[in-house]
């Protein structure tokens, strides 16, 4: 492939409406391997891009493909080599708090592989959980039937995570971090796609919890469900979603759902196949599909979710 057909395939990714970059996955060489990564995890320059600071032309490039379809937007030659992924972060061996160590965005960028490796962790060191669970952030206990349930307090990209033990079993359950400034991040996001919200009313976290459906309120007080919320959840128990509902006088409107298998947030084309699955309308949309350089003037009341490999969650300041 010419250069310059590489050119249009990025010129497509970075500026095509139809296009979401974070669905776009870049393989190229690595120094002696092969790296596949998401686009947005790069960033596009004159010659080439840079990623994790280091530049490279584009003849390192091997193929370009939608990670969704599977189609290939560009491929130079057969993939018949071990590929590895991103590179990641590394995650210390002892606790230590983790934002002493990295910066919120790329806590949240990174939160599911944290979580993981978090839960796993705390599952190998049973006496020392909570020194664990503190690496998130300062947390505070709750009271809830027979379960140990503690929750991160603290703003930031853990907050609102909870910790929940119960006999010899540790489980953990993700929630809306803390949105990151638009200003601070708008470098590392400006061709990203992204989704405004309006953000009005108390927020209800729903999750099963065994056999039972609980409720987070405003990320302070836990809850059983209503009858209501629960015949919600347990429409989506098999799948391990969570449901971030707003409820604004009575009135509710679903504002988010976590994949709390992989602490993952769906991205909006999933919302809306759940909120239709759940007979439950979606938080009023303000703008549905704009490149995260083009948003203008948003709201206070309202939340950017900028699709990244997870979601990025942030307000204009």
């Amino acid at each position: 492939m010419k250069h310059g057909t590489i050119r249009e395939v990025f010129a497509r990714v970075l500026y095509d409406p139809n296009i979401d970059p974070s669905d776009i996955e870049v393989i190229f060489q690595d120094s002696d391997e092969f790296r596949c990564v998401p686009f947005t995890f790069i960033c596009a320059a004159e010659d080439g891009f840079y990623y994790r600071g280091n530049f490279y032309p584009f003849y390192k490039i091997i193929a370009i493909r939608d990670s969704r379809s599977g189609k290939y937007f560009l491929k130079r030659r057969p993939i018949r080599f071990r590929v590895l992924g991103d590179v990641g972060i590394e995650f210390p061996d002892f606790p230590i708090f983790l934002r002493a160590v990295y910066d919120d965005f790329v806590l949240q960028r990174y939160a599911s592989y944290v979580l993981l490796t978090l839960l796993a962790r705390m599952r190998e060191s049973r006496d020392d959980v909570l020194n664990w669970f503190r690496v998130l952030g300062e947390f505070n206990k709750v009271a809830f039937d027979d379960f140990e349930i503690y929750i991160i307090v603290e703003p930031g990209p853990f907050r609102g995570t909870l910790l929940i033990m119960e006999d010899d079993h540790v489980h953990m359950v993700r929630s809306i971090p803390t949105p990151l400034k638009l200003s601070m991040i708008i470098k590392r996001t400006s061709f990203h796609r992204a989704v405004i919200q309006e953000f009005i009313g108390d927020l209800e976290h729903v999750f099963r919890l065994g056999m039972d459906v609980l409720c987070v309120e405003n990320i302070t007080r836990i809850t059983e469900c209503d009858p209501g919320l629960e015949l919600l959840e347990r429409s989506l128990s098999v799948e391990n979603l969570s449901l971030f509902i707003l409820n604004r006088s009575g009135s509710r409107r679903l504002f988010a759902v976590c994949n709390q298998s992989e602490y993952r947030f769906l991205k909006f084309d999933f919302e809306q196949r759940i909120a239709e699955k759940i007979g439950l309308p979606l938080a009023e949309v303000i703008l549905p599909n704009v490149r995260v350089r083009d948003i203008g003037l948003v709201s206070e009341s309202s939340i950017i979710k900028i699709h990244d490999d997870d979601v990025i969650f942030a307000i204009k300041d």
